[in-house]
């Protein structure tokens, strides 16, 4: 990707709770696609070009609403359409450049609702290897290891199962499953999978050193400069006059207590608040501030944002987004190349790409059949004749009847005249 920095965005779920985009009728499940468009258009045009994806809606995340996951035969299909929308959410197929779109951030494990895989892990690989199969085509998706796996056992389950799944596939996890620990170092579950699991899965060598450090390091509870995530992981990993030599991801993922106005909502009775757009915007100039290059290393951007909504309502996950984009202008004096170029909501298809259709011309002649080309009608073959309206005669003008007037003067004036 040509921009300098990754800005992750929390965008519509694949889940069927009121701000999902799925939709279950009791016995099939289908997209709300206007739904999914509009966010993740919005998104984009905010500068957005990164977009994190669960593999399901968990029940853990409200307990309610009906799973769509992996085993579902109408799980791959809606997915791969799913992923589609929110990569490029233009319609129209004409164009001829678009932008580049959102790439997608595709956790394959939870550490809170997947704790079932831990005591199965054939089933675990079973799954891996169906993501890998039915959807590792798909050239913008990345595929990650997993969120918040920071017990010991899912630091096991990552050295002796995720891990050698990836390698086995010839793959590279875009991010470790562990969110970056400030306490027990450097024993905390970052160390483990980023050392000793990566280690012995893809050795020592300097091959694999530049597989290790190119995997993304997720820093969550990321509020403010103070935060001490934030602040621990910048001494720890960021170089000043060198090109960076770690990929860190910050993220407001677990932050309830912030101060912005509009990003909260009520659980058991308690208010979760995001961060404000200017505790963002001070996170992210604390981890810039006094790096003259944050390149990675190998090429490509060392540094990210990542926002997570908690209102789930379209304009305000935008202007969060907007935010960090202004803050991404300010360091590097120009925009990321998604911004603005997201101007249209969804337009209703007149029909169904595919679909086609039969009409009788007026006349009787002949039938011609129409086919569905980018939402609408296009008439395949010649076209119905057209019967040319009856010639009649052309309407008098304003000037036309100034012209009578005066002639009808003239004729009384010389009535006149001659008597």
């Amino acid at each position: 990707m040509a921009d300098k920095m990754l800005i992750v965005a929390g965008g519509t779920p694949f889940d069927t709770r009121p701000f999902g985009g799925l939709k279950y009728d009791g016995s099939t499940f289908s997209l709300n696609k206007p739904k999914i468009f509009n966010n993740a258009r919005k998104l984009n045009n905010a500068g957005g070009n990164y977009r994190r994806v669960w593999r399901c809606g968990y029940p853990s995340w409200d307990g309610m609403g009906k799973i769509l996951d992996w085993k579902d035969p109408q799980y791959f299909p809606l997915m791969r359409e799913y992923l589609s929308i929110i990569h490029q959410p233009i319609q129209g197929a004409g164009a001829t450049q678009l932008p580049p779109g959102a790439r997608i951030w595709f956790e394959l494990f939870d550490g809170f609702a997947d704790e079932a895989y831990l005591s199965n892990p054939s089933e675990a690989r079973k799954m891996i290897q169906a993501m890998f199969a039915n959807l590792g085509d798909i050239p913008y998706l990345d595929f990650s290891t997993g969120n918040e796996l920071n017990s010991k056992d899912w630091c096991d389950f990552v050295e002796f199962v995720i891990f050698p799944e990836f390698k086995k596939a010839g793959r590279i996890p875009f991010a470790y499953g562990a969110s970056y620990c400030t306490k027990g170092e450097p024993k905390g579950p970052m160390e483990k999978q980023s050392g000793i699991a990566a280690y012995r899965v893809w050795g020592s060598n300097p091959a694999a050193d530049k597989v290790k450090m190119s995997i993304w390091r997720p820093v969550h509870n990321v509020c403010d400069s103070k935060s001490e995530s934030l602040v621990t992981a910048r001494d720890n990993w960021r170089k000043e006059n060198i090109p960076q030599p770690i990929s860190t991801l910050l993220s407001i993922d677990g932050i309830k207590k912030g101060l912005s106005p509009d990003d909260y909502t009520i659980s058991d009775g308690k208010d979760q608040r995001r961060p404000s757009h200017t505790q963002m915007k001070e996170a992210i100039a604390y981890w810039m501030d006094g790096a003259d290059n944050l390149d990675f290393k190998e090429g490509g951007p060392a540094f990210g944002f990542e926002y997570l909504p908690k209102a789930q309502i379209d304009e305000v996950s935008a202007a969060s987004v907007i935010a960090i984009t202004d803050a991404y202008a300010m360091r590097f004096g120009s925009w990321p190349e998604n911004y603005s170029e997201y101007p249209l909501d969804w337009i209703e298809p007149e029909c169904q790409v595919g679909q086609t259709q039969t009409m009788r011309c007026a006349d009787g002649s002949e039938i011609i059949t129409h086919i569905c080309r980018d939402g609408k009608w296009q008439a395949t073959g010649t076209l119905c004749p057209i019967t040319p309206d009856p010639v009649k005669p052309p309407d008098i003008t304003l000037q036309g009847w100034l012209v009578i007037g005066l002639v009808f003067i003239s004729i009384v004036i010389l009535t006149i005249v001659r008597c």
